[in-house]
């Protein structure tokens, strides 16, 4: 598969510091930044380079302007490369844009779910998956946008990527922590798994509760199942208190390693059991061994597949997404709808994967208009 380079489209947070950290790692071989920003994406590239001169290493580290609205340019770049891994790290407005409002404001929006922002996440990775598709390279994408939701709404169209980053995934280096504390044993010899979507996760990492929202936990410690000595409701209200992480930037960080560790085991066929988003156009986050060939549940014997889905797509709803149908058009929760037809004039219950582009513009213009009143 491919060259063993890894291509990195979008320097920005999370792709930036993915960059850096895979700069500092031995044995990796090229790595192709790439960013629509020709300048800022070079002085990213090269700050990634000297600072791991610093450090000893000489990392190969190329710059490539790619601007993903050029399917077939984006394309015949990729052919060109030919990458074994891609991480997609772009988005047409950040998750975090949305906090900067007043906190009585945010609230509002808070009410209306992670789902309506679609759009937002969607339009540049369907890009990027068609000029893979076009390219008719052999690679393996990773996907850091909403992967809960991006990554099968792609593979309906038959472009999914192999797997997604952060999310449940932020979650289990948290309650290792906790139930080390707990039960007086060092982290490494702690093993989460679970199932966990993007919805529920964004709850237990601010308030210590998923909203509502069923999720699925089973602890090993060196191997033997501990769980029922625990209260695993009682370990996630731990997680933003014994195991509070910072909010951004520095909080990026994490999200990065989160896309190293994806990257890696599918650069390196490792096949180790981690926790991945959207892992194969599932819908929601589970535990996955990864590996060249892409993702592979790695459920728990007390946990069917059947469960598992059922715990994400009821979470999905909450996130205001009721359906991802086969063809990759999106129905929308009413009530979210409403909520974002009384904030921002926006209305789209649903959405065929085409009209994303169209969505997003419009999206975008609605809330921009709504948030100069807020933010300076």
């Amino acid at each position: 598969m491919g060259n063993g380079t890894i291509m990195i489209v979008g320097m920005g947070e999370v792709g930036g510091k993915a960059l850096e950290i895979l700069a500092r790692r031995p044995g990796i071989g090229r790595i192709v930044a790439a960013d629509l920003n020709d300048v800022y994406g070079r002085q990213k590239a090269n700050n990634a380079n000297f600072g791991a001169q610093l450090e000893g290493s000489y990392p190969d580290i190329d710059f490539v302007k790619v601007d993903l609205a050029d399917i077939d340019g984006t394309a015949r770049t990729l052919a060109d490369i030919t990458p074994s891994v891609i991480f997609n790290s772009t988005s047409l407005q950040s998750y975090w844009v949305v906090e900067l409002l007043p906190k009585e404001i945010h609230k509002k929006f808070q009410k209306i779910g992670f789902g309506l922002w679609l759009p937002m996440h969607l339009t540049l990775a369907y890009k990027l998956m068609q000029a893979v598709k076009k390219a008719g390279i052999d690679t393996s994408v990773v996907n850091g946008s909403y992967p809960d939701a991006v990554n099968p709404a792609l593979a309906r169209v038959g472009m999914g990527p192999a797997a997604g980053i952060g999310n449940l995934e932020l979650v289990v280096p948290q309650l290792r922590k906790v139930v080390s504390e707990k039960l007086k044993v060092p982290m490494r010899s702690v093993c989460p798994l679970l199932v966990m979507h993007h919805y529920a996760e964004y709850w237990v990492v601010r308030e210590g509760h998923t909203g509502g929202a069923p999720y699925y936990l089973k602890v090993l410690v060196d191997g033997n199942d501990v769980t029922k000595n625990l209260n695993t409701d009682d370990l996630l209200r731990d997680v933003p208190v014994s195991a509070k992480r910072p909010g951004r930037p520095d909080g990026h960080y994490m999200v990065a390693s989160s896309a190293v560790q994806k990257i890696l085991a599918l650069l390196h066929d490792t096949k180790e059991i981690v926790h991945a988003a959207g892992p194969s156009g599932l819908i929601g986050g589970y535990p996955v061994r990864l590996g060249s060939n892409g993702a592979e549940l790695a459920l728990p014997k007390e946990i069917s597949f059947d469960e598992a889905l059922r715990i994400n797509i009821e979470n999905q709803r909450l996130e205001g997404i009721e359906e991802i149908k086969e063809d990759g058009t999106i129905l929308f929760m009413e009530e979210n709808c409403r909520h974002m037809k009384d904030l921002l004039n926006y209305s789209c219950r649903t959405m065929a994967i085409d009209e994303c582009e169209r969505r997003a513009k419009e999206l975008s213009r609605l809330y921009n208009e709504f948030a100069k009143k807020y933010v300076n």
